[in-house]
């Protein structure tokens, strides 16, 4: 499957409103007015602006659920090394959708986002709203006292994240739901056909990194020091997108016009940092390269959920 990576989205008006149900194990749901959000302090799993409920995890998070985010970003800094080029790490983030007016809808939280191409890329600013910043490459979900396939898995689907990695570490907890098992699923985006919103489909491998398949993923996630199989895992993932990458610059040379030195030294081997046409000075407007402009866009799924008592 062509896989397109940090898509610019367009927003559409949302569809006529339908119910679905949303369920949020191992949280707990409260009243949170949108007058209070941005004073509220604690890390929110949901928040629906019709009802203004919010979900929060009954359980403090500790370091079983907050330990793969951050070995990802350890993992990722290997990565960078044998790729030639930088990866950008959000970690925790707030996912928002508003409507045509601008009036917040939904607010959820991820664990881990990655942007594979940050030059490329319209990047989010305090928060990533659905529809008008570019989505994450990957985002992580960590299920260590919850279970996000009965709910945040649906969001996810609807709003249109191309790619989502769900791991459930090894340790355990006696709060775990029930058929929550250890290991790592990915949930990959698929074309949006005649029908609407394209499905999540499982795979095992990433389609972000190509070649990296799900028990590699999640052995790496659980391990307290990177294993001799880890680092040649990342050291061969790493290398397979910097070729990815050399074998596309002839593409990109192409269609993007000469901009002086600074292409010259991109031209050269610079990382792609080097070269920055959305923000170069020496550039008018009207010359300014469209990095997307042979991207394709998704229709966004602006489906309002209501959830039953």
């Amino acid at each position: 499957m062509a896989y397109a990576h940090s898509r610019r989205l367009a927003a559409r008006p949302a569809p006529p409103l339908h119910e679905a149900t949303l369920e949020f194990p191992g949280c707990e749901a409260f009243h949170l007015p949108r007058s209070r959000l941005d004073r509220h302090e604690g890390r929110l799993e949901f928040w629906d602006g019709e009802t203004e409920t919010a979900w929060a995890v009954k359980e403090p998070a500790g370091p079983i659920h907050e330990s793969p985010p951050q070995i990802l970003s350890r993992l990722l800094d290997v990565i960078e090394i044998n790729r030639g080029s930088v990866i950008y790490r959000y970690g925790s983030a707030d996912l928002r959708l508003c409507d045509e007016r601008g009036q917040l809808l939904r607010i959820m939280q991820a664990d881990q986002t990655v942007y594979l191409h940050p030059s490329r890329a319209r990047l989010p600013g305090e928060y990533v709203f659905v529809g008008e910043t570019d989505y994450p490459d990957v985002v992580l979900e960590v299920d260590h006292t919850t279970d996000i396939r009965r709910g945040k898995l649906k969001l996810y689907k609807s709003w249109g994240f191309p790619e989502l990695w769900l791991e459930v570490p090894e340790r355990g907890s006696p709060s775990r739901p029930k058929g929550v098992q250890a290991g790592l699923r990915i949930y990959q985006l698929e074309e949006a056909g005649e029908r609407g919103a394209g499905a999540y489909r499982e795979s095992g491998e990433s389609g972000a990194f190509p070649g990296w398949m799900t028990e590699e993923i999640h052995r790496a996630l659980n391990e307290a020091e990177f294993s001799p199989e880890t680092v040649a895992v990342l050291e061969r993932i790493g290398r397979a997108l910097g070729e990815r990458e050399a074998r596309s610059r002839t593409t990109i040379r192409r269609r993007v016009p000469c901009a002086g030195k600074a292409y010259e030294r991109w031209r050269a081997g610079c990382c792609e940092r080097a070269w920055r046409p959305r923000s170069s000075p020496k550039l008018p407007a009207c010359r300014r390269p469209r990095w997307n402009a042979c991207v394709p866009r998704r229709r966004v799924d602006l489906t309002v959920f209501s959830r039953h008592a």
